[in-house]
C-alpha cells in the first residue's frame, strides 16, 4: 500500500509548474532536520521544506526558522562538497474547504553560494 501526503503532492506540482523536475526527487535527512524535497535548478541545488495547514483567514508568509534552514544547509554541504550554490524554499499546502489545496511558497528563504 502506498501512502501520499497531500502537502508533498502539492509541493511537487508547484515545483513542476516552476520548471523544476520534482517527480522522484529525493529527501534529505540530517540531525538538524529534514528537507522534504531536493531538486536541481540549473547549477543550483534546491532544498524544500513542505508543511500543511488548514487555511483560515488571511494567507501570510510561511513561517520558518532561518537558523534551522542554515543548519540543514550546512549539513547538506558537508555531505555534498560538489555543490556550488544552494537555495531553500519553504512551501505550505493550505488545505481549504471542499477538498481544495492551494500553495503558499517562499522561494529563496535561504541562499548560499561558494
Amino acid at each position: 500500500m502506498n501512502t501520499y501526503s497531500i502537502a508533498h503532492l502539492a509541493a511537487i506540482a508547484y515545483l513542476n509548474s516552476k520548471g523544476l523536475k520534482a517527480e522522484g526527487a529525493c529527501k534529505y535527512v540530517c540531525d538538524e532536520g529534514t528537507a522534504d524535497v531536493v531538486v536541481k535548478d540549473g547549477e543550483v541545488t534546491v532544498l524544500v521544506i513542505v508543511t500543511a495547514k488548514r487555511q483560515r483567514g488571511e494567507v501570510k508568509e510561511p513561517e520558518f526558522s532561518y537558523k534551522r534552514l542554515q543548519h540543514i544547509a550546512m549539513c547538506f554541504l558537508v555531505e555534498h562538497p560538489e555543490v556550488d550554490a544552494l537555495r531553500f524554499h519553504v512551501i505550505e499546502a493550505l488545505i481549504g474547504t471542499g477538498a481544495t489545496v492551494s500553495v503558499n511558497a517562499l522561494e529563496g528563504a535561504y541562499y548560499w553560494e561558494r
